[in-house]
């Protein structure tokens, strides 16, 4: 009983099938900027997202180093409200780097995975590249933080 009152499928979404959606999206980036950011899909409207795993990569033009990497979960497309930090690597003076993690979060409706790559300098083309896997199913009774 204590399940069924924490998360319930709504009318429409007990229609639909398959409840769970094995899923997942690869975003990559790469500019001659310090600061390099690739900006994942926004999470469906009907639809929350659990987050099994992460890798992330970054690898710093010529001459330059790779000073952080870092992944963060922001509330919409407005890019303005950070809600959570997922990684945050400091990689000092290294030309790349890269990780693979298991997470266990819940992404809302709307809401967008960045990944941020920054960099020595900006006189050639950095890259960062992030992917995701996990399941999406219906948003049900879910509510926004």
């Amino acid at each position: 009983m204590i399940a069924e009152f924490l998360y319930q499928l709504t009318a429409k979404d007990a229609q639909t099938a398959p409840v769970l959606q094995r899923g997942g999206f690869r975003v990559s980036a790469a500019a001659a900027n310090v600061t390099v950011i690739a900006v994942a899909v926004p999470i469906p409207q009907e639809q929350a997202f659990v987050i099994t795993d992460i890798s992330a990569f970054g690898l710093a033009g010529a001459a330059q180093t790779l000073s952080s990497l870092s992944l963060q979960v922001f509330a919409d497309l407005a890019l303005d409200q950070s809600i959570h930090t997922l990684i945050d690597e400091g990689t000092i003076g290294v030309v790349s780097r890269g990780f693979h993690r298991r997470a266990q979060m819940v992404m809302m409706p709307r809401e967008v995975l960045l990944g941020i790559g920054t960099f020595s300098a900006g006189a050639a083309v950095n890259t960062m590249r992030f992917s995701v896997s996990g399941f999406y199913f219906p948003k049900g009774n879910l509510q926004f933080r």
